[in-house]
């Protein structure tokens, strides 16, 4: 009963990082491509745009939180299958395996 709990407890912070993280690097992305405004498709225009963008740090931390948002997904299905003991081709932590037929 108290691994159940501790599992539940697991699953959410899991997903509740990938939450935070996704949504907080949508949000950044947002902003910062707002300061940067409209982009003139001239060659100057996108040489400025490139500029804003490299040095705009919202963009960055959006950058790396969106990203981070999905390694959370993916480390927090793995967790939780492991949690389990089972991984994502069928079989149990006895490592017998439950799709082919005897």
């Amino acid at each position: 009963m108290a691994s159940e709990r501790r599992l539940r407890i697991k699953t959410l912070v899991m997903v509740l990082a990938m939450v935070v993280c996704a949504n907080a690097g949508d949000l950044m992305l947002k902003r910062g491509m707002s300061q940067i405004g409209a982009v003139q498709i001239t060659a100057s225009g996108l040489a400025q745009a490139f500029r804003l963008t490299v040095t705009n740090g919202k963009i960055w931390i959006g950058v790396t939180h969106v990203p981070g948002g999905h390694f959370s997904a993916r480390i927090g299905i793995a967790a939780t299958l492991g949690w389990r003991c089972v991984d994502l081709r069928g079989r149990d932590a006895g490592g017998t395996d439950e799709t082919t037929d005897n």
